[in-house]
């Protein structure tokens, strides 16, 4: 016997409305899971606003809004103006070992849409619009109709007009490659198709900070890259990133960072020995060049993110011939304290109990650039903050589970996990699933166990080389994931899980 298909996307009709708007019509939206909204105008126009779209429409406009539906609000600029308006839900099926799976899926286009030929979209809405209300029309006909229009829509759409997240992101991109010249913020605004205030608000949604302050930012980091690796003055970097008044500069390269550039410069250049790849990673986050840094921490401890270092071990002989200025690492290496200031002045972080923010506060106070490390934690909040918003809209009240895959089974991780339990649930302030709530770890020998957690989405963190296991019979959405960023206990890897995250499941 053989299937017709093993693969599908399946669509169900929630409802279908021929609206007639006179003055102002409002839509509340909705947070049900996977409810998406169809609008088509049939005549006339006006104007629209909502989270995502802030403009005029008319006769042939087409707009999908993926769940969660949004709350818009819709002005009637003419009469008579009517347009359809479409609730549907989507979903993917699947056949596997255990029977048929469905998964959610969005509608496969998004935004305010051209769609062309007019006639022929108006007439499959007709279509469509008959079969739904007449009562004696069969399942397969309704199906019919509404693959004709979806089929009619994909194919007669040209250029999506670009939503306000693809707004965003290509001024992000504009600003990353430009932020060393002459920006005109307002004028950037303006001809992004929105309106300077829309622009201005989901652009700090996304980024958590003012585009006149992300500008800033990229130039300060740039900066301290520049004041660490290279001898170069502080006047020349100045005007490198866009700064002809170097006093202007400096005020603000403290304000920004923490500290002045020539503190800065001073406390950066000098070749510190790091114990500890934990350390390395705050290190990284607080300012320092890898061409400053030297790993030496034990082989088993080597992260993959850092083998391109080329740490080589542990080993007082070595640390001997390269002979470094500073020794950075933990309380465990407190029996070779004597040691190792014999080479050069050492100083060992309190690693247990104390949190990664533990250890970058404590690390500024011996490198005497504690203003930094606050400063780098005020920017970290913000972009968690703004992090957890962005995925939050997209997850709603979806619960996630994160779990290491390895040889011997998989290790599952609670919400009082220090590292990933505070990541996801306290800085991200995503949602944990009830039966997450009351530990740190568990070890289960069977990956199918995780069903048990009943968590809308799996992390899945697999070891560097380890072939991936197969997850079919698991009911949550899986996302896989590296050991670094996701388990490396940094300043560095929790900035990187971050943006890891964003990626996983917000897109």
């Amino acid at each position: 016997m053989r299937s017709i298909t093993e693969n599908a996307n399946v669509f169900d009709i929630m409802s279908l409305e021929l609206l007639t708007l006179s003055g102002e019509w409002r839509y509340d939206g909705n947070n049900a899971k996977n409810e998406h909204l169809i609008l088509f105008v049939t005549e006339g126009k006006g104007i629209m606003q909502s989270p995502s779209y802030s403009g005029v429409w008319g006769e042939g406009n087409l707009f999908v809004f993926p769940s969660p539906a949004e709350a818009l609000t819709v002005t009637s600029l003419t009469e008579p103006s009517g347009m359809y308006m479409l609730r549907f839900a989507s979903a993917n099926v699947r056949r596997t070992e255990g029977g048929w799976l469905a998964k959610d899926v969005p509608p496969p286009v998004k935004g305010k849409l051209a769609v062309q030929p007019l006639s022929v979209v108006r007439q499959r809405f007709e279509e469509l619009n008959d079969c739904w209300s007449n009562t004696e029309e069969n399942e397969i006909s309704l199906q019919l109709c509404w693959l004709k229009l979806l089929t009619t829509i994909l194919k007669g759409t040209g250029e999506k007009e670009p939503c306000l997240k693809d707004v965003v992101h290509g001024i992000l991109n504009h600003l990353d490659e430009h932020f060393d010249e002459d920006i005109q913020i307002e004028e950037i605004a303006r001809f992004s198709g929105v309106s300077p205030s829309l622009f201005y608000q989901h652009f700090k949604e996304h980024t958590s900070l003012s585009p006149r302050q992300y500008v800033t930012k990229k130039r300060m980091e740039q900066a301290r890259r520049r004041l660490v690796e290279d001898e170069t003055s502080i006047r020349d970097v100045a005007v490198e990133i866009g700064y002809n008044d170097v006093y202007y500069f400096n005020r603000m390269f403290k304000k920004t960072v923490g500290i002045p550039p020539f503190r800065y410069q001073k406390s950066f250049r000098r070749k510190i020995a790091v114990l500890s790849p934990a350390l390395f990673g705050d290190l990284l986050a607080l300012g320092m060049s890898r061409q400053w840094l030297i790993p030496c921490w034990n082989p088993g401890e080597q992260k993959p993110n850092y083998r391109q270092t080329d740490a080589d071990g542990f080993e007082l002989g070595r640390l001997r011939r390269i002979g470094p200025e500073m020794i950075i690492g933990t309380d465990l290496h407190g029996p070779l304290l004597e040691k190792l200031n014999a080479i050069a002045p050492t100083r060992l972080i309190t690693f247990k109990p104390a949190s990664w923010r533990g250890h970058l506060l404590e690390l500024g106070i011996v490198l005497d650039v504690k203003e930094v490390a606050e400063q780098w934690l005020h920017y970290y909040d913000l972009k968690a903050a703004a992090a957890g918003e962005r995925i939050g809209q997209r997850l709603q009240q979806q619960t996630i589970l994160a779990a290491k895959v390895h040889e011997r089974g998989i290790r599952v991780f609670g919400r009082n996990r220090r590292k990933l339990g505070s990541l996801l649930y306290g800085d991200l302030q995503l949602n944990a699933p009830e039966s997450a709530l009351g530990f740190d770890i568990a070890d289960i020998d069977d990956l199918e166990q995780l069903n048990d957690f009943k968590a809308d989405h799996l992390l899945l963190v697999h070891e560097p080389g380890q072939r991936p296991i197969r997850s079919s019979a698991l009911k949550g959405t899986v996302h896989r994931a590296g050991i670094f960023p996701w388990l490396h206990y940094s300043a560095f890897g929790q900035e990187q899980a971050i943006d890891n995250a964003l990626v996983l499941f917000s897109s």
